[in-house]
């Protein structure tokens, strides 16, 4: 009787062992499927703040580039007459592809001069 109960006792904390053993196999699974998902989002932020500093910095560039560009009109862009003064003339306007209808300099239009 009493082997009988120590067998009985033993085969309880063998179960009782497997089962502990199945659960921390099962968990450090678990652990592992979690660190390679922090893993995952690490290397997702990294990326992402790479990104976000190259933007930052190219933003920054063309704002550097608006202010040099804003200084330079300005100051009448390095003696280069102004657009006003441009669209007096009836000329065309820097950036401007469409062609003017401007009368030749002896007074005759540019389709007479043309036709001579």
């Amino acid at each position: 009787m009493q082997l009988e109960d120590e067998r009985r006792h033993a085969d309880q904390y063998k179960e009782q062992n497997e089962k502990s053993n199945n659960r921390i196999k099962a968990m450090r699974r678990q652990l592992d499927e979690a660190e390679e998902e922090i893993s995952r989002e690490k290397a997702h932020r990294r990326k992402a703040q790479r990104e976000m500093d190259d933007y930052v910095e190219s933003n920054e560039s063309m704002s550097r580039e608006i202010n040099n560009l804003k200084n330079k009109l300005r100051r009448g862009m390095g003696g280069l007459p102004s657009s006003r003064l441009l669209k007096g003339r009836g000329s065309v306007a820097p950036g401007d592809d469409s062609i003017a209808d401007t009368d030749s300099v002896d007074g005759g239009s540019v389709n007479e001069e043309a036709e001579k």
